[in-house]
Order: C-alpha cells, then sequence, then structure tokens
C-alpha cells in the first residue's frame, strides 16, 4: 500500500511537471509569435523617411530650446504598404513622425504613449471640410529618434498600433 501512495504522488509529481513546462512552453509560443511581426519600414531611419520627401526642410524644424518659436508636436503621418487587396493588408502599418525641439526626454517605451486620432466626422464622404465627431486613442510603438550629432532626438518615429488586430 506504502508503495502505491508513492507510486502516485511520483506519477503526481510528473505529471504537473508536465503540465508546468507544456504551459510554460506555450505561453512562450504565444508570445514570440506576436513578437516575430516583422515591418521593415520600422527599422529605416527617421531622418532619411523625412528628408526624402521633396516637401520636408531642414530649416523649418529648427532646435529652439526655449519653446518661444516652436512647440512639440506630430509633423507627418506615412503609410507604409497600403494595398485595397484583401489579401495584401497584412503588412500595412501607419508611421507618425514627431518634432521635438526643445529636446525634451521622452521615455519611448512607455505603455502610456498614445496617440488620438478622428474616428467619425460629420459627412459620409470625408473632404477637406468635413469636421470629427469622435475620436479613439491608439497606442504607439517605438521606430527609432535621429542621432546624428546635431540632430540627436530632434525627430522620432513611431508605428500606430491597430487595437483592433494588435498590430
Amino acid at each position: 500500500m506504502k508503495t502505491l501512495k508513492i507510486r502516485m504522488k511520483k506519477i503526481f509529481v510528473l505529471m504537473l511537471t508536465l503540465f508546468i513546462a507544456l504551459g510554460t512552453m506555450l505561453s512562450v509560443n504565444t508570445k514570440g509569435y506576436a513578437e516575430e511581426v516583422d515591418y521593415p519600414f520600422d527599422q529605416t531611419n527617421v531622418l532619411d523617411d523625412l528628408e526624402s520627401s521633396e516637401d520636408f526642410s531642414l530649416l523649418n524644424y529648427p532646435w529652439d530650446y526655449t519653446g518661444l518659436v516652436k512647440s512639440p508636436g506630430v509633423i507627418n503621418f506615412v503609410e507604409w504598404c497600403y494595398s485595397a487587396r484583401s489579401d495584401k493588408q497584412d503588412d500595412y502599418a501607419l508611421y507618425v513622425y514627431f518634432y521635438n525641439p526643445q529636446n525634451d526626454d521622452i521615455y519611448v517605451h512607455s505603455a502610456s504613449n498614445t496617440i488620438q486620432m478622428a474616428s467619425k466626422y460629420d459627412t459620409t464622404i470625408i473632404t477637406q471640410d468635413s469636421r470629427p465627431t469622435g475620436y479613439e486613442t491608439y497606442n504607439i510603438v517605438y521606430c527609432n529618434k535621429s542621432e546624428r550629432t546635431d540632430m540627436e532626438g530632434l525627430f522620432y518615429k513611431f508605428r500606430v498600433i491597430d487595437h483592433v488586430s494588435d498590430k
């Protein structure tokens, strides 16, 4: 009888260890899959992106440590890999470019980093004259910042996380 109890305890411990190991592997695999989404445009440098536009001039974005002339804020949005084809929409991403003229310390990995954007308008067909009637808040993920010696931290690039698909 004593031998049977010892065997049962060993089987129980073995089964418990197996379930814990299996649960750990499943949670690691789930996290790994979510983090494997790779957006090549995340890696392109924010300053290279901005300077590739004909409308962008660094002269319009000087340092302003006093804050009397320029204010920090969003200066550009970029859609990457947009496609009207439903089978090609998984690679889509929206990027936000942020101008930091006072060289403020920005904690780029904060879960509190968000952006609020209009999500509803007063007209069915959205035009320049349409007015927002509803807003949604989206998390943003840090991609990179300008690192040239004379412009380090002047510009930041973030990717908007779509809370519907969590991408």
